[in-house]
């Protein structure tokens, strides 16, 4: 499950219809169909037509696995320039990366490395950067909400600890492959019976294993741009900068650090980063914030082959 989003892509249009099953898919793509089509008041056929037409353009499925709390090491590292050589080979052999984007300025590339050791990943694929690399404490899902619809997002979930068996980890491995798959399909494919796997599935969603099913988008074909924050912020603040980062309808996934936090920032414009970062000033005037904006590439793989790897290393 990769995606790949180009700037030099035609925009693709969009409905109310449309851009509210992006909302709802994005709180729960295992939404049922009648239940969309409820919320839409238009016809399950419609809808069905119009949640295929998302998913053949901008939109991949994915569960947001929580990678921290699963005991799974996540890093995002800030490097120079990548030569294309390097791109293809972090693309097609390493297995490990969450995301990778990249950007002009002090950093031309952003990368999110799934990996249980981060120094092979650096010396095999990155042996003469200079790196910065910061460990993910915490993850949390986002609400992007960037056509200001009227629709409350789903409570975040806290962590809660799950204790896991062999049976858990060929079910998350199964979801990880295959997000949207029927529960029918699920129990024929892992023989685990249906009535466990609903269990299950609610289990990681209470717990917050799984943050959200969800996709990830082809944001220039819905007309947007993509930036990376990295802001330093006094530990004091840490919980009300949080809450202000998760509030805004254009903010992406979160990722937590030792000093602060990282994430992605999805607006029409570049007015609306600058008024975000005016208005977390006010909230935290000491803190540092670096913006990094995409210019060319965002690849996105919520679920790379080393996750799918741990679990399956798992269920044996």
């Amino acid at each position: 499950m990769t995606l790949i989003s180009e700037k030099s892509q035609e925009k693709l249009k969009l409905d109310l219809y449309d851009k509210k099953l992006i909302f709802y898919l994005s709180q729960d793509s295992r939404t049922p169909l009648n239940r969309l089509a409820h919320y839409l008041s238009i016809s399950p056929q419609r809808t069905h037509y119009k949640i295929q037409r998302l998913l053949d353009s901008i939109l991949d499925p994915a569960p947001f696995f929580n990678y921290p709390l699963l005991g799974i090491p996540s890093y995002i590292i800030f490097t120079g320039h990548l030569s294309s050589d390097t791109v293809k080979k972090l693309i097609e052999e390493s297995g490990e990366i969450y995301f990778l984007m990249q950007a002009l300025g002090k950093y031309n590339s952003v990368l999110n490395v799934v990996t249980k050791d981060i120094e092979r990943f650096c010396s095999t694929y990155l042996p003469d950067q200079i790196l910065e690399i910061y460990p993910i404490m915490h993850s949390y899902a986002d609400d992007y909400n960037p056509f200001s619809l009227n629709i409350s997002p789903q409570p975040l979930m806290g962590d809660k600890p799950l204790p896991l068996a062999k049976k858990d980890y060929i079910l998350l491995e199964y979801l990880g492959r295959f997000p949207l798959e029927p529960i029918q399909t699920i129990h024929e494919k892992t023989k685990i019976d249906v009535k466990t796997i609903k269990k299950k599935i609610g289990l990681y969603k209470k717990s917050n294993i799984i943050q959200k099913f969800r996709y990830g988008v082809n944001i220039f074909k819905m007309g947007f741009f993509v930036y990376t924050l990295k802001i330093d912020v006094s530990y004091v603040k840490k919980k009300e900068i949080l809450k202000y980062l998760r509030s805004n309808n254009y903010s992406g996934f979160v990722f937590e650090t030792h000093s602060g936090f990282i994430m992605h920032f999805l607006p029409p414009s570049h007015n609306e980063v600058f008024l975000f970062i005016e208005g977390l000033y006010k909230i935290e005037p000491n803190a540092a914030v670096e913006t990094v904006q995409n210019t060319e590439i965002f690849r996105i793989s919520m679920v790379p082959k080393s996750a799918l790897d741990y679990f399956k290393s798992r269920s044996v």
